[in-house]
């Protein structure tokens, strides 16, 4: 009986455990996908900025 009990606590930390892992996965996942979309707009801007320095370099207003 007592070793049944401590399999039951076992099989039940091990769920948990599981389940913690796929809340901090989740969460990692979320957190990556917000720092790359941040990374991607960043690139866009210097980009935007760089072909307008080119373009007004190349083509000045009159």
């Amino acid at each position: 009986m007592h070793a049944n009990k401590r399999s039951e606590c076992r099989i039940w930390r091990a769920a948990k455990d599981m389940e913690y892992s796929e809340y901090v996965m989740d969460k990692f996942l979320v957190s990556s996908l917000i720092n790359s979309s941040t990374s991607i707009f960043l690139i866009n801007r210097i980009l935007v900025v760089i072909l307008f320095s080119i373009s007004v370099y190349l083509f000045p207003f009159k």
